[in-house]
Order: structure tokens, then C-alpha cells, then sequence
């Protein structure tokens, strides 16, 4: 095995949980989903009113969503729900219940948008219609993160180069004392800081934390965002605060302003900032890529208990990081060294590091493991945010999902769909690619930790069948394709912490063969994915909200001890198994992040089943693991070596 072997295989494709696809080419078309346009296009030319027919002519082509949010239309005919989904050029609304384009509009269309003063939550948009202008009434409960996406959209499209009166120079005071000659944009959906051919940074207001006039100052100012201030100096200090305000307001933000704060408490406070998270766990040396450089950056990332804390070379803090803001580990399939750790408020950290695998296995030890923060997930692809119906930092709304879907859930509502597409029979082909999208759509919508626990069987039994058909014969194939497989297998994962997918996965036929050909033909992301859902498989553990009685509890124990039975029965499952460790213990600097944290939980449950064919787990290699990041509360010393070596 190459030292520079992709630890994700030979194919850059990516199905993590909210990732959806993306290849070499290009983007992958994911709009609205490979199920709709087919319904879409089997229609005769222009023969419905329900989809615009420019929206699919062969000559435009269909651009993948970047953005989707749960809107109420509201018209002379009444309030019904659907879905806005946004596009770099256009925009539309889905019918969430067949999700075919119901109108679309060209973003230069978009002649204003205005807020409703009595509503919260309500905004008109006033659009260019063929003979006449029309207004489209819309809700939403993430109105002002919608509109400042739409905002955004529109200035991109239209290749906006500044307007008269929105730039302004400033001086920016740097954590090193420095104070550095900048350009300050206030745009439509943020503040944008700029020197001569660089873009330095961009702050939004849907994530601004104050804005606020120095009180010892004529002339400075400080934003507050992710969790720090910046400070600033400008002679028109009173033009950029009302600009930044109504800016705000036109997106509905209220951005609030500190008190008496004067320029050296905002030194201050930078000077202790990430300072008070105790003793780190574990530190590794990186180097950083960011445009405000032209060249990688030495930085130390330092994991504490609860922070993730960026140093430079020096040991200053740069920034701090709650594990809980962390949405998703990147790893780059195109570089042996590069990765990137995505946050839920959409910004994307850039890093090169030889210890690449490392780095990751410890973030994610201490988030997953150690439960800082249970939903963390690793991709190979910046998360996509289209292929979703809420922003990443969004909680699901029972009330709200229920009037949507008719459901209890976005996860079951998918659940029904992939069953109703599998009962189409022959038109559902071997690696459907678009049976595929549903599912990443399904994985995007529904957290790592899975659907609900008390989610019905039969909602389960029947996405199964044609889930478990799809990744029998996709497991065959040599190799493996990545995108189609780790899909489904992430689908299976989700599904398997409920009472009754934790059941019917273990029974479904075939199963047992099938991880034997993924663990066989897969690549190392293959392997990864499979391994995560045998630990899920043969360790059950319900969630702490869910209340069950002694039977259940009881029942439980039996599927575990069955499917570890089911599994641990196939010699050339456990071999296969042994020959990922003893490749670990051959090549220490590759394989390292597939067999990540699977072990510890679910080969220590081995010896609950006996029998010979679960010895052969029993092997020294599981003696170079390190130990879990969270024992190091306990006293336990790590180092960046343990992960090196033992990953």
C-alpha cells in the first residue's frame, strides 16, 4: 500500500451525510433529484403548468440546488406549503409531496425584496413577469439566513463589482498589534474586508454578534463574530454603522451593539481569547491555506476537552472551536496531506498536514468516542447544502415537518419515498443512480446519530428491500464504486439505531454477504463505512430518551447476540476483518482512519457470542490502538505519535 494512497479509495466521490456527489468533471446533477426529473421530462413539451418549461430545455442546463428552505406560499387561493430551492442563476418551488417544480424564475428576475412588518417570519419578493410584475408571499422560519442566500445569489449572478457608496476605507487592528490599510464592503448579506487582490475575510450578518461604536474613539469600531471581536478605523465610522444596520434589517436581523466598550478592552479580550480551555489532549503541527496568504501558514491545532484551538508557530491563539460548531471532517481525495473541517455556520477551514489521517482520527475520537459531539461525520467532499431542506445548524421542527410531509419526520417521509420508488420493479435498475441521489438526500436530512428510534417496521421493511437489493449487487462489483456504496451503507447506518432498523438489517437476506464484498472489494472509505455499521450492527444502544421496559430491553440483547452470530459466523467476514488490522500493523502510515474508533466498542462485545469463528478477532493488533481520547480525563498521557502509530 503507497504511502499516498487515498485513504477513500481511487474515485473522489463522496456520499457522506450531507454531501451528495461531485466528480472529477463537475458537479453532479442533484436538482431537484434524478427521481423528479424523470417525472418532469416524461411529460409531452410544455404540457404542464406545474413545471416552467425553460427550467428543462436541453440547451440550459440544470444546475445543481445550493440552497433549499420549507416555505408557506401564500396567495389569493389560500396558504400551502413548498419548498424554495435556490440556484446559482434561478430560483423555484417544489411541491413537496411529488417534489416537481411547480414555477422557476431567473434570478434576474428578482426586482426587490421587501419584509412583512407584521409578520416575523413573512416577505414579498417582486418579480419581472412576461406581460406584468408579480409578487410572490412567502414564510419562513429561517427567513433571514433564506433571504441572505438569496441576496448573495443575485449579486453573484449579476457579476456585482461594488455600488456607489458601499465601500469604504478603513484600518484593521491584527491580534499582533499590526494595523493593517483595508477595504470595507458592506454588502447585501455582509461585510466584506479586502486589500489589493485579496478578499481577507467576510462576515455575515445572519452570524454577526454585535456591531458596536468604540466609546474612547471618534473613529473606531468593532464587529463581534464567531465568538471574538474585531476592531476597526474609519473617519466614516457613522455611514458604515448605518449601512451595516440597515443592511441587516433589510434581511430581518436585529445586530445588537455593546456598551461602553473602549478599543483597549477589545485588546483585552483578544489577548486572553482561548486561553481558558485547561491543558490540551493531543497537538499536531499543520500548515494552513487561506487566500489571506500566498503562502501555507504554520499552525499547531490543539485539542482540549471541549475546544478545538488553532495556534500559529508561536503558540498565539488564532481562533477557538467548540466541538459541537463542527459539522464535518473533510478529507481531500485529490491530496495525500489536505483537509478541511466544515462548521455549521457553513465557513470551511483549509489544512495540509503529513499526519493527515492522524489529525482526523484524533478530532474525531474525542467528538464521536468521547461524545463531544455525536454528529460528527468524516467526507471526502465539502458538504453540499442544497441537497438539504434546513441549514446545518437547524433543528428539525416536529410541527413544522408534520404540516410539510404528513409525517413524523423528514427522515421517514424519505424512507417512504425510496419505498415507493423500489416498487416500481423493473424500472428500478442496478445502481439507479437515481434511487442513489434519493438516498444522499435522505442521509443529508437526517443526522449521524439516525431516525427516530420509535421510527414504524414497516416504514423500515419496505426501504430496506430495495436498499439491501441496490448494495448486494453493488458490493460485486470489483471494485466497489465508492459513491454508489458508501451511500447506501450511511442510509443502513442511520436506520440501524432504531428498535426496528437495528432488527431488519440484521435479517435482511443476504446481508452477511454483502459486507463480506464490501469489506473484500471496497476500498479504505468502503471499509470505513462498513465497519462504522457493523459496530452498530452487534453494539445496540438505545438512545437515553428512549423508555423501554425490561422485554424490550431484553429482546434487544437477543438481535444483538443474533447478528453477531450472523456476521461473525462468515469466516471470510472475520478474515477480511483481520487482514484490514494486519495491513494497520504492515503500513502504519495508511489504513488508519477505517478501523477508527469501530473496534473499541464492537470487538470488546466478541466474546459475548463464543465460539471459534469469533477467536479469530482476538488478534494482538488491536493492542496498538491508542487509547480513546476521553480516558486522557482519567490521566492518560497521548501523544500525536499513538495516532501515527496505532491508527
Amino acid at each position: 500500500m503507497s504511502e499516498a494512497r487515498s485513504l477513500f479509495g481511487r474515485a473522489p466521490t463522496d456520499a457522506s451525510s450531507s454531501s451528495g456527489s461531485r466528480s472529477r468533471s463537475g458537479p453532479t446533477v442533484s436538482l431537484p433529484d434524478a427521481e423528479s426529473r424523470r417525472q418532469l421530462l416524461r411529460g409531452d413539451n410544455g404540457s404542464t403548468s406545474r413545471s416552467n418549461a425553460s427550467f428543462l430545455q436541453a440547451a440550459t442546463p440544470i444546475e445543481e440546488f445550493v440552497a433549499k428552505y420549507q416555505v408557506i406560499k401564500v396567495s389569493w387561493r389560500g396558504k400551502y406549503e413548498r419548498i424554495l430551492a435556490l440556484a446559482p442563476t434561478r430560483f423555484c418551488t417544489i411541491d413537496q409531496r411529488d417534489f416537481e417544480v411547480t414555477n422557476t424564475w431567473p434570478l434576474s428576475a428578482l426586482l426587490s425584496i421587501s419584509l412583512d412588518g407584521s409578520d416575523s417570519q413573512g416577505f414579498v419578493l417582486a418579480l419581472k413577469g412576461p406581460k406584468k410584475d408579480e409578487q410572490l408571499k412567502l414564510r419562513c422560519r429561517f427567513r433571514s439566513r433564506l433571504l441572505s442566500d438569496l441576496y448573495r445569489l443575485r449579486e453573484q449572478n449579476q457579476q456585482h463589482n461594488g455600488r456607489p457608496g458601499t465601500s469604504f476605507q478603513c484600518s484593521k487592528w491584527s491580534r499582533k498589534g499590526e494595523t493593517l490599510s483595508c477595504s470595507l464592503d458592506v454588502g447585501t448579506d455582509g461585510v466584506t474586508i479586502a486589500q489589493p487582490g485579496v478578499v481577507r475575510s467576510k462576515y455575515l450578518y445572519t452570524e454577526m454578534e454585535h456591531v458596536t461604536l468604540l466609546a474612547d474613539s471618534k473613529d473606531g469600531f468593532a464587529i463581534g463574530y464567531t465568538g471574538r471581536s474585531r476592531l476597526f478605523f474609519s473617519q466614516q465610522r457613522g455611514q458604515i454603522y448605518q449601512r451595516i444596520q440597515a443592511a441587516a434589517e433589510a434581511i430581518g436581523c436585529k445586530i445588537k451593539a455593546r456598551a461602553s466598550v473602549t478599543a483597549e478592552k477589545i485588546q483585552e479580550e483578544r489577548g486572553y481569547y482561548g486561553l481558558n480551555n485547561g491543558e490540551p489532549f493531543v497537538q499536531f503541527h499543520v500548515r494552513k491555506l487561506t487566500p489571506k496568504y500566498n503562502d501555507p501558514q504554520e499552525r499547531i491545532l490543539s485539542l482540549h476537552e471541549k475546544a478545538l484551538v488553532e495556534l500559529d508557530r508561536d503558540e498565539k491563539v488564532i481562533a477557538c472551536y467548540k466541538y459541537s460548531d463542527i459539522y464535518v471532517l473533510v478529507r481531500e481525495t485529490t491530496s495525500a496531506e489536505q483537509f478541511e473541517i466544515q462548521f455549521r455556520n457553513d465557513q470551511v477551514r483549509t489544512y495540509v498536514a503529513k499526519d493527515r489521517d492522524g489529525v482526523l482520527s484524533a478530532i474525531y475520537d474525542i467528538c464521536v468516542t468521547c461524545e463531544e459531539n455525536p454528529e460528527l461525520f468524516i467526507s471526502g467532499v465539502v458538504n453540499q447544502r442544497g441537497l438539504r431542506l434546513l441549514p446545518f445548524s437547524a433543528v428539525e421542527d416536529a410541527t413544522e415537518t408534520q404540516s410539510f410531509f404528513n409525517d413524523s419526520s423528514i427522515g421517514s417521509w424519505y424512507l417512504q419515498r425510496m419505498a415507493s420508488l423500489g416498487k416500481f420493479g423493473n424500472s428500478l435498475k442496478v445502481g439507479d443512480k437515481g434511487f442513489v441521489e434519493i438516498v444522499a438526500e435522505f442521509n443529508a436530512n437526517v443526522p449521524a446519530s439516525g431516525i427516530s428510534y420509535s421510527t414504524k417496521q414497516s416504514i423500515i421493511a419496505d426501504a430496506l428491500r430495495p436498499m439491501c437489493a441496490q448494495l448486494y449487487y453493488v458490493a460485486k462489483v470489483k471494485p466497489v464504486p465508492e459513491r454508489a456504496a458508501v451511500t447506501l451503507i450511511q442510509a443502513l447506518f442511520r436506520i440501524s439505531a432504531s428498535y426496528c432498523g437495528f432488527r431488519e438489517i440484521g435479517q435482511a437476506g443476504q446481508i452477511s454477504e454483502t459486507i463480506t464484498n464490501l469489506l473484500i472489494n471496497g476500498e479504505e472509505f468502503v471499509v470505513f463505512w462498513t465497519t462504522l455499521l457493523l459496530r452498530k450492527l452487534t453494539a445496540h444502544a438505545a438512545p437515553k430518551s428512549a423508555t423501554l421496559d425490561k422485554a424490550s430491553l431484553k429482546y434487544c440483547e437477543e438481535v444483538e447476540t443474533q447478528n453477531k452470530k450472523v456476521f461473525l459466523a462468515n469466516t471470510y467476514l472475520t478474515q477480511s476483518l483481520i487482514t484490514h488490522l494486519e495491513d494497520i500493523d504492515v503500513e502504519p502510515d495508511t489504513g488508519r482512519l477505517p478501523m477508527l474508533s469501530s473496534f473499541y466498542d464492537w470487538s470488546s462485545g466478541i466474546d459475548d457470542i463464543g465460539g471459534r469463528d469469533c477467536e479469530v478477532l482476538q488478534h494482538p493488533a488491536k493492542s496498538s490502538f491508542p487509547v480513546p481520547l476521553c480516558n486522557n480525563r482519567r490521566g492518560v498521557h497521548i501523544t500525536p505519535e499513538d495516532y501515527s502509530r496505532g491508527m
